[in-house]
């Protein structure tokens, strides 16, 4: 009896400092095997790792709290109490505890979500559903998607406004053609392509369409090397390129 009350005062001692966001007491409270498991399942948190995690979540204000519904402590061998906890918890409803103290110390901390066995195969099916991340980079985000997922584009709910309305590419390039043409100089060879041309959009924007494209308007420009050609069209994309940056 006096393994499971000092079980049950850990325990207690446990959640009030979770509550009031005390790294040391739960250091203090931590067995030197102490281990962790979070629900998620690759959430195995050894004890300095668990501690370090909670003190930097209670440095910023976050701290936890279960409010203890049931719990049972049961002495299996001298000095070690194992447990089981019904909990209620704010954000996440019923929740469960299992574990063990050992000489009035925490040794193993289980968290779990019980499932109601009539949603557990929706549960286990959304589970299958998760997006595998195969590359995440401030760049972009590579993942392997299913095959009935729709692709939809869309901004993220923190990202800054647009600071300008979004265009087509295509818009971006016929705007950097527009204004090339404004400023060239009526013998060059971006004064004699633009020039003179039905619609801007009929310029190709790929490179070699676009190197193509000048060699078929010899009539217009003559002949053209094509590496000026290309040097043109380098210019044009950076162009269309800065146009588009946010």
């Amino acid at each position: 009896a006096r393994s499971t009350r000092a079980a049950a005062d850990a325990l207690d001692a446990w959640h009030a400092a979770c509550a009031r966001g005390d790294g040391d007491a739960l250091e203090a409270l931590a067995a030197d095997s102490f281990v962790f498991f979070g629900t998620a399942a690759e959430e195995r948190w050894a004890r300095d790792a668990f501690l370090r995690y909670a003190r930097e979540r209670f440095g910023k204000g976050n701290t936890w709290h279960y409010e203890v519904v049931a719990r049972r402590c049961d002495e299996v061998s001298a000095g070690v109490v194992a447990f089981d906890e019904v909990l209620d918890n704010a954000n996440l409803g019923r929740c469960r505890s299992t574990g063990f103290v050992i000489g009035g110390k925490l040794a193993q901390y289980n968290l779990s979500l019980p499932v109601p066995n009539e949603l557990i195969l929706d549960v286990v099916a959304k589970i299958r559903q998760t997006i595998e991340l195969l590359h995440v980079d401030a760049s972009i985000v590579v993942v392997n998607k299913p095959r009935d997922l729709l692709s939809v584009p869309g901004r993220h709910p923190d990202a800054p406004a647009p600071t300008k309305k979004r265009k087509r590419a295509g818009e971006y390039w016929e705007e950097a053609l527009a204004r090339a043409r404004d400023e060239a100089a009526a013998g060059s060879l971006a004064g004699r392509l633009l020039n003179g041309v039905g619609s801007l959009a009929s310029i190709p924007r790929r490179e070699d369409k676009f190197r193509a494209h000048v060699q078929r308007a010899k009539g217009r420009v003559g002949a053209v090397d094509d590496a000026a050609a290309g040097a043109l069209w380098h210019e044009l994309d950076d162009a269309a390129k800065a146009l588009a940056a946010p």
